[in-house]
């Protein structure tokens, strides 16, 4: 399989830290898709240092020294990001470049968005937005309703 253009589940597999043609220090990641292995490159200029090492804590680095960044368990193999695939044309030659690492986003159960609403009262809200726009409110049978205090809106 091969990685193209896309967005992708990835882990990552391998990481360290180089220097740029320049001389300059950034660090590198390879991530592990169901597609391939790709790397990501970080740099830490004025402009990108922020962005690189929120990369790195989103990958699971814990600590506070790059220098630690050359250990075996420095991110989380099993930490799972989703990485954003681009083509990346340079000196006449085309590669597939990873252009964003981002968190990625899951699903909430339905106890989990109970905890996360904690309490806001939006039922009003959503009444409003139905009568507005002439929406008929679904009815639940008897074994979906749930107690009214279980719910925070």
């Amino acid at each position: 399989m091969t990685i193209k253009i896309g967005t992708y589940l990835a882990t990552p597999n391998s990481w360290g830290m180089g220097t740029t043609k320049d001389g300059k220090p950034h660090v590198f990641i390879q991530f592990k898709t169901e597609d391939g292995s790709i790397t990501w490159n970080g740099h830490l200029t004025e402009k990108t240092k922020e962005r690189t090492i929120g990369v790195l804590i989103l990958c699971g680095f814990r600590d506070e020294e790059l220098k630690w960044l050359t250990e075996s368990d420095a991110l989380d193999k099993d930490q799972e990001v989703s990485i954003v695939v681009d083509e990346n044309t340079y000196e006449g030659k085309t590669s597939f470049q990873v252009s964003w690492v981002n968190a990625t986003r899951k699903s909430l159960t339905k106890d989990e968005t109970v905890k996360v609403l904690g309490g806001m009262d939006l039922k009003g809200i959503f009444a409003s937005q139905f009568s507005e726009k002439g929406i008929k409110r679904r009815q639940r049978s008897a074994s979906a309703v749930v107690a009214a205090e279980e719910i925070p809106f």
